[in-house]
């Protein structure tokens, strides 16, 4: 009996950067899936995995009747030199999943791939494939071997109906398989108990986490059930029940001791990582966005006052309107969403991106919202009736960052090639395009005057921008690893910065020193200054949600 199979391979394209191809036969929704479930979660590109990487996946819905499977390959390098790009090879099983093909398709997996057409080689179409049972040929690349206990666990949750989601790195030395076979064995014994324990502490989630690996059904519930802890950063007593509004308390030289005295206190919980958040206008109200596709709305005081669902993907951005009334998100399902704060309920969804989006920015009037995804454009919208009023085009990759200058007039872009550009928000046309940074440009943040535009890069530094002149004035070195995140205290004194080094950095721009840092378990993926300057928000990968405020 053949296997007959559909193609779908995501990677980056001469001329194109990162698209997804697949077979004709192949519809939107199973388009979508490949790239949320199984591209989305399983490559990060923040921690891409080592050179001549490579795993297998395997992702059966019960519900529809949807096998996708294949293998992910980081062995080699795009037409511009860039090393860490992935390259995902899935196929889409045209007949139902049975007990047969089920094992034809482990044994698939372990082999590897028939074909494997290399990047400068792609058609812009592939071809359906049918795979006998006589086949003979040398595969084209390595598979990947299945531990017995994985495929135990797979044809379990198949014979009971339960969602398989399989994804087991080829990489296999002696002390992983060993931790594998202790992690399996844990799991196994916990699973009549998973749904009790759906609350444990992050200390027990940490201890339990495994290699690269996750199987469906009942082991994905177990290594996905614990809600991870989030922390409000604060000095001295417990945070008031609001913010208060007086001004920020100035540095003296190099020493800011209301900042260096903060402490934190664990207040509510996140089931993935924090990699958007927000502080409303008038303190009262912060925002987070994950990995589960919804958006928290927090009190000061770590109260969980609203949870806004309808994302199907991870929440990579969110944005409060000025008058604090409304909150535009938006991420990898490549929808930017409206919602009323107050009632919860959904305004507008705007359609119009092809490619996850990754940042968004609020006029100052909250009449017109920007976004920018991965595929590479940066669109307007008209907030009021949600239609889209501008597509700026320019950007050569993903575009990483958007944010309004303070008179509104004029809006900063940057991305994964490297640039800044300045845009004129009243008709879309470029202004300029800032060069000087030597890696992908993540996050921007503009001064109260909109003299001054802050980057923060890949390169482990930050730039801050002359930007009447378009000139770096002033560069800050110091993390360790690429830079995510850049915000500018209202009052102009310091600049704060996020790191996969784990570290935000608070820096005197006039003198160029780092005054303080907070270390943190994992990556920083977002941070921001509340608009009164006494308090400093910062999402990270270990699932939690901190907040610095001073004295």
């Amino acid at each position: 009996m053949s296997l007959l199979l559909e193609p779908l391979i995501y990677t980056s394209l001469p001329g194109r950067g990162f698209a997804t191809l697949t077979s004709d036969a192949v519809d939107e929704a199973t388009r979508q899936v490949f790239f949320d479930e199984i591209v989305s979660r399983h490559w990060n590109a923040y921690d891409p995995p080592p050179a001549n990487f490579r795993a297998a996946f395997l992702h059966w819905d019960p519900a529809c009747g949807r096998t996708l499977f294949g293998w992910l390959y980081n062995d080699g390098r795009d037409e511009i030199g860039r090393a860490n790009v992935p390259y995902f090879l899935c196929y889409r099983l045209r007949d139902p999943l049975d007990t047969v093909r089920l094992e034809r398709v482990f044994a698939a997996l372990e082999r590897g791939p028939l074909a494997f057409v290399e990047r400068a080689s792609l058609p812009t179409a592939l071809v359906s494939v049918a795979w006998g049972e006589e086949t003979t040929a040398d595969a084209a690349r390595p598979g990947v071997a299945l531990p017995a206990p994985i495929k135990a666990f797979a044809r379990e949750g198949w014979r009971r109906g339960e969602p398989v989601r399989l994804f087991v790195a080829g990489e296999e030395p002696a002390a992983t398989t060993d931790a594998t076979a202790r992690a399996i064995e844990a799991l196994t014994a916990r699973l009549p108990v998973a749904v009790r324990e759906r609350r444990q502490s992050l200390e027990r989630r940490k201890a339990r986490r495994t290699p690269r690996l996750a199987i469906a059904g009942a082991l994905v519930l177990v290594a996905s059930l614990a809600g991870a802890a989030v922390a409000l950063w604060q000095p001295g007593p417990p945070a008031p029940a609001r913010i208060a509004s007086s001004p920020a308390a100035r540095c003296q030289g190099n020493n800011c001791p209301s900042w260096q005295q903060a402490r934190a206190r664990t207040v509510g919980a996140h089931p993935g990582p924090v990699w958007a958040s927000a502080v409303r206008p008038d303190g009262r109200m912060y925002a987070s966005g994950d990995d589960d596709g919804a958006i928290r709305l927090w009190s000061p005081a770590g109260t969980l006052l609203q949870t806004l669902e309808g994302h199907t993907g991870t929440v990579r951005a969110v944005v409060f309107t000025p008058d604090g009334r409304a909150l535009a998100s938006a991420g990898s399902d490549r929808r930017v969403r409206l919602w009323d704060v107050g009632t919860g309920k959904l305004r507008h969804t705007l359609k119009g991106h092809s490619q996850p989006v990754w940042t968004l920015a609020m006029a100052p009037d909250g009449r017109i919202l920007a976004s920018g995804s991965g595929d590479r454009s940066v669109r307007l919208w008209d907030i009021a009736s949600g239609r889209q009023l501008y597509r700026l085009r320019g950007h050569g990759d993903w575009v990483f960052a958007v944010a309004f200058s303070p008179d509104g007039r004029t809006l900063a872009s940057a991305g994964k090639d490297e640039t800044i550009r300045l845009w004129n928000s009243a008709d879309g046309k470029l202004l300029a395009t800032l060069r000087g940074h030597s890696a992908p440009v993540r996050a921007l943040d503009w001064s109260k005057d909109g003299r001054t535009l802050a980057s923060a890069s890949w390169d482990k530094t930050v730039a801050l921008w002359d930007v009447p002149g378009r000139t770096v004035r002033t560069r800050l070195s110091g993390h360790t690893g690429r830079v995510t995140a850049v915000s500018l205290a209202p009052d102009g004194q310091l600049v704060a910065s996020g790191s996969i080094d784990g570290t935000v950095r608070l820096w005197r721009p006039d003198t160029r020193r780092q005054i303080h840092r907070f270390d943190l378990p994992d990556w920083v993926l977002s941070l921001g200054f509340s608009p009164d300057g006494r308090m400093l928000i910062a999402g990270g990968k270990d699932s939690t949600l901190r907040l610095w405020q001073h004295l």
